[in-house]
């Protein structure tokens, strides 16, 4: 096997060919866990691993249980890591290299610490940091060089197990664990295995990733959605990818998955499909599902608490494969063809802007919590795809770097530091598109002069909407951005939230043209030329509404909104579909001659039928399907529910 190394997104061959990682997390589906104790099973195992290989995977993630290999503070036991060793030689006899994982002491639904560091802080006791880099150690020097090494994790999950830190011990623990390894085996690559849930998820986890950026090699979610609302539950890998990207590193999913017991198999080959194309599609480098077979093993913990954790797998307990696992052959097929060297990601259209809040811990912090700011992002990229637009995440302080894309979307803007104001400015200055949607209670610094308007407000009150529901009728100047006939100008949005959260910020026009007028004739939607660019401010938090009760986007026209902002900032698709649920990757080939290849993945549970179009507006022509190589007849494609299509034209 060759020795991978992590260059320019992703991992290679010495050659310098690109490898899509494609695999699993693996344990043996007879013992989980607990292999390093139950009797060794190297025939079973290396049954297990070539079922694996036969779906096209190169890859698994495999564990170091920790009471097992740390039974006290100052040995690692030698079977435990010997059968590490054997289990990663089985992994290589099937072509899959294997990503060991070291201090494990979580793993599905149950902590497991042994006896002598129970009561004990894993980030900050001396002796538990010892401990934890004699495991690393000891691991990283058994393998050092060893091409059968794809990548080390330290841990799974690690705040589950040891707690949330301060992000001061955090960091000071994961450059420590990370020194470990490069001190073991200098040309190693090392993540964490946290999941990478504080930018992803907004949550608290003490391990932070802006930080913690030049500490690791890549960052690697874990994510298990749970939604009220179908599009943003199928959107939400793509959006893991793009929220991940703006810290420069490569991004492996390292956990996705679902239980059979928690879904029909038809629905979870569904899930498994737009899970991997999607994040595909969005740029990443690698995916890892949860987990490769089922296990048999029911009466032992955490199995026999948690049963649901039994069914995880592609492949069942006799070996056969479920409908998922035809998703992963199929993706895996097609991933051994794909060169991203040669096709290259088209540009984001558009920028969706995370403020300084979302990534920074500031005191006395009483604006949106960092999860629901998360779910205002999810939202609004959501949104975003629904109105054809490709769009990625930025930093509002890295916003200087981004001169290339001229549209900016604030979904919900409360809080705002100066310096994210500063930025606004010059983002707009400069010949950007800033739309920003009211967040409740302003914190912005002389508002009226940034959108053209003079808000209407009382201090510490909130005035009720509208009406129930809001309507936005467009007006001659606002129907000028948009293709809706006469009678399809008025878009109507159902209040949902909190009353505090739902309330509307009325303004009075200063230079602001008014684009929409509410049920009360109140301006809605407004337009500021500024600089070189433009604002266009909306009243009403609409992208909250669309969080509150069951399925926020159906029949949402939000992304007639975002729609319109983006034909007023004079962005322009490269290929559109004519069917929003339907989302649209575009690569474009580097070598000649110039071709494009478009991924098609449909978010919706019904059929649908796209009419692909180009950035004209015309027909787009000459498409051949990049896997049976047919000829499409037309521009009209046919995608059943949650299907995946991928088409290549030469322009």
């Amino acid at each position: 096997m060759d020795r991978l190394s992590l260059e320019r997104g992703y991992f290679r061959r010495p050659s310098g060919a690109a490898v899509y990682l494609i695999g699993a997390n693996f344990w043996p589906k007879k013992s989980g866990p607990w292999m390093y104790r139950e009797p060794w099973d190297a025939d079973g195992i290396q049954r297990d691993l070539s079922e694996l290989a036969q779906l096209g995977a190169n890859v698994v993630r495999t564990f170091c249980f920790l009471p097992d290999f740390l039974p006290s503070p100052d040995a690692i036991d030698t079977t435990a890591l010997q059968r590490l060793e054997m289990l990663v030689e089985l992994a290589a006899q099937q072509e899959l290299w294997s990503v060991p994982t070291f201090l494990v002491g979580h793993m599905s639904g149950e902590n497991w610490a042994p006896d002598w560091s129970l009561g004990r802080d894993w980030y900050t006791d001396a002796g538990l940091l010892r401990a934890s880099e004699l495991l690393v150690q000891a691991v990283v020097t058994r393998f050092s060089g060893d091409a059968r090494i794809a990548a080390y994790l330290v841990t799974n999950e690690w705040p589950l197990f040891a707690g949330v830190a301060t992000p001061a011990n955090g960091f000071a623990w994961a450059e420590r664990m990370c020194a470990a390894v490069r001190g073991a085996d200098p040309h190693a690559l090392v993540s964490l295995g946290d999941g990478s849930w504080d930018m992803m998820a907004g949550e608290q986890t003490g391990l932070p990733t802006p930080a913690l950026k030049e500490t690791i090699d890549f960052v690697g979610p874990h994510f298990y959605p749970k939604e009220t609302d179908s599009l943003r539950h199928s959107g939400f890998a793509a959006f893991a990818m793009r929220m991940l990207q703006p810290f420069g590193l490569p991004v492996l999913l390292e956990e996705f998955g679902c239980s059979s017991d928690q879904t029909t198999d038809e629905n979870a080959a569904h899930y498994y499909r737009t899970v991997l194309w999607s994040a595909f599609g969005a740029g990443n480098c690698g995916s890892l599902f949860w987990n490769s077979h089922d296990f048999a093993c029911e009466d032992k913990p955490p199995y026999d608490h948690h049963p649901y954790e039994l069914h995880f797998g592609v492949l069942r307990t006799d070996g056969s494969p479920k409908p998922q696992a035809e998703e992963v052959r199929r993706f895996a097929r097609v991933m051994r063809g794909h060169d991203p060297d040669e096709w290259q990601p088209q540009a984001a259209e558009a920028l969706i802007g995370r403020c300084s809040y979302y990534t920074t811990a500031f005191p006395f912090d009483w604006g949106w919590t960092k999860k629901q700011l998360n779910n205002l992002y999810l939202q609004a990229y959501v949104t975003a795809s629904l109105a054809g637009l490709n769009a990625a995440f930025v930093d509002l302080t890295s916003l200087e770097a981004c001169p290339a894309t001229k549209l900016l979307l604030l979904p919900c803007l409360q809080q705002i530091t100066t310096e994210d104001v500063a930025q606004l400015y010059r983002f707009a200055d400069g010949g950007g598109t800033v739309y920003l949607s009211c967040g409740g209670e302003p914190w912005f610094p002389g508002l009226a002069d940034f959108i053209g308007a003079k808000p209407n407000i009382r201090y510490g009150l909130v005035e009720p909407p509208a009406g129930v529901p809001i309507n936005l009728r467009l007006t001659s100047e606002g129907a000028a951005f948009t293709r809706a006939a006469a009678g399809e100008r008025e878009l109507g949005f159902s209040v949902r939230g909190a009353e505090r959260l739902a309330a509307p910020l009325r303004c009075s026009p200063l230079d602001a043209t008014v684009l929409a007028l509410d049920n009360r004739d109140d301006p809605a939607l407004l337009l500021r030329p500024l600089g070189k660019g433009r604002v266009v401010f909306l009243t009403y938090p609409l992208e909250y509404y669309a969080l509150n009760g069951l399925e926020g986007n159906a029949d949402n026209p939000l992304w007639k909104v975002y729609a319109m902002v983006a034909k007023i900032g004079g962005v322009r698709p490269p290929i559109s579909t004519g069917v929003p649920d339907v989302q649209c990757f575009v690569r474009r080939a580097v070598r000649k001659p110039p071709r494009q290849r478009i991924l098609l993945v449909n978010h919706a549970w019904r059929d649908v039928q796209a009419n692909l179009t180009d950035g004209e507006g015309r027909p787009v022509r000459g498409l051949s399907d990049v896997e049976s190589g047919e000829q499409a007849a037309s521009a009209n494609v046919r995608l059943g529910p949650k299907a995946v299509r991928i088409f290549e034209r030469t322009l």
